[in-house]
C-alpha cells in the first residue's frame, strides 16, 4: 500500500486530473489518510481469501455515480477487478492476471519479473518508464506526519527526548524467512545502548511473543511497543526516529515514507524488488546458492540467508547515519 503512493503521486503530476478514489481494505486507510493525493477511500469489507461477491457488486454499484474515466487495478486476481467492471468505469487498466478478459479492457504486458522494483510495475500502468536500478527520487512515497499525535504517544508510552531515538521492526507478517533472530536483534540493541540511543520495538499484535523474547534477551532497558500502537500512532513514532533497522515489511517502508533512514535486512526477498525507497536506506542481503527463495520458511531449515547478517554489520551502519 505505501509503495502504492509512487503511483499516486505521478497520476496528480497529470493537471487535468480531478481527484483519486482508492477502494482498499478498511485496514490501509490510516495510510491513505497520511498521503494527500488520496481524495476519497472506498473500503472494501471483505476478509483476506474472501471471494465476497456480493460486497463487491454493491460497492460496484454504489461507484457508478461518480464518474470515474478510469480504474487501474494493482492486484493481479480476478476478484480484484470486478468492482471497476460492476462500477462500469469504461476504461481498466491491469495485467490480464487470473482470467481477466473483459473484466480488463486496457492490458499492460504482463511484468512478473522480479528483477526490477515493484515500483517501477506500478508506473508503467500509465506509461512511465523508470530507471530498473532505482525508481526516480520524485517518486518516494512521502507519507504526511500529525507532529500533535507524535507528541501525546511519545508522552503516552513515556519515551524521553533526551537521546537520539532508534527503532527496531521485528515482525515480518510473511513468515520466518524474513525475520531476523532474535539473538542477533538483542545484541545489536545492546550494542546501540552503550552509545546512550533509546531503542523502541515496533510491530502488531502478531509480534507480541518476538518483541517479549527480545526484550527478555536485551540486557538494558528497551520500549517494546509490539502490539500496543495503531498503525497512525506507528507512522509518527518513525518519523520521530533517526534510524529505522527492519526486517523486509511493511514498516520499514512506512520508514522510508516519513523520512527516517532504513537499515533493512532480507532473507528469503530481495532488495531488488522491494527496496526500502530512502536516499539514505541501506539494504543488506546474503546471496546464496538458494537465494531468493521466496518462500515464508527455510526448505533447508537453516536460515543462513538472515543469520549470516551480523549485527556488528549492522551497529556500524546505523552509527554511519547518526
Amino acid at each position: 500500500m505505501v509503495m502504492a503512493q509512487a503511483l499516486y503521486k505521478a497520476l496528480k503530476s497529470d493537471s487535468t486530473l480531478e481527484q483519486i478514489h482508492v477502494v482498499a481494505p478498511e485496514w490501509s486507510r490510516p495510510l491513505l489518510q497520511r498521503m494527500p493525493q488520496i481524495s476519497v477511500v472506498h473500503s472494501l469489507d471483505v476478509a483476506h481469501g474472501e471471494f465476497g461477491l456480493a460486497k463487491r457488486h454493491h460497492l460496484g454499484r454504489q461507484l457508478r455515480s461518480e464518474g470515474f474515466s478510469r480504474a487501474i487495478i494493482l492486484p493481479r486476481s480476478f476478484k480484484s477487478a470486478l468492482v471497476p467492471w460492476f462500477a462500469k468505469i469504461p476504461k481498466r487498466i491491469g495485467d490480464v492476471g487470473e482470467f481477466r478478459h473483459g473484466l480488463i479492457n486496457n492490458t499492460s504486458p504482463s511484468n512478473k519479473d522480479k528483477q526490477i522494483p515493484s515500483v517501477c510495475n506500478y508506473l508503467r500502468y500509465i506509461n512511465i518508464e523508470s530507471d530498473v536500478a532505482l525508481v526516480k527520487k520524485q517518486y518516494f512515497p512521502e507519507l504526511s506526519v500529525d507532529e500533535g499525535n507524535q507528541a501525546k504517544v511519545l508522552e503516552k508510552n513515556a519515551i524521553p527526548n533526551d537521546a537520539p531515538l532508534i527503532a527496531c521492526m521485528v515482525g515480518a507478517e510473511y513468515g520466518p524467512s524474513k525475520q531476523w533472530p532474535v539473538e542477533h536483534f538483542a545484541l545489536l540493541i545492546d550494542l546501540l545502548k552503550q552509545q546512550g540511543v533509546n531503542v523502541c520495538l515496533l510491530g502488531s499484535a502478531k509480534d507480541t511473543v518476538v518483541g517479549k523474547q527480545i526484550e527478555a534477551l536485551c540486557h538494558e532497558s528497551i520500549f517494546n511497543l509490539c502490539g500496543k500502537t495503531s498503525l497512525l500512532d506507528v507512522i509518527d513514532i518513525l518519523a520521530a526516529c533517526k534510524v529505522a533497522i527492519s526486517n523486509d515489511s511493511g514498516l520499514m517502508h512506512i520508514a522510508a515514507a516519513v523520512d527516517t533512514p532504513v537499515i533493512a535486512m532480507y532473507g528469503a526477498t530481495t532488495p531488488v524488488y522491494t527496496p526500502p525507497l530512502h536516499s539514505k536506506a541501506k539494504s543488506f542481503y546474503v546471496k546464496l546458492a538458494c537465494s531468493p527463495c521466496w518462500q515464508r520458511t527455510c526448505q533447508y531449515e537453516h536460515y543462513r540467508c538472515l543469520k549470516d547478517i551480523m549485527p556488528k554489520d549492522i551497529f556500524s551502519a546505523v552509527i554511519s547515519r547518526l
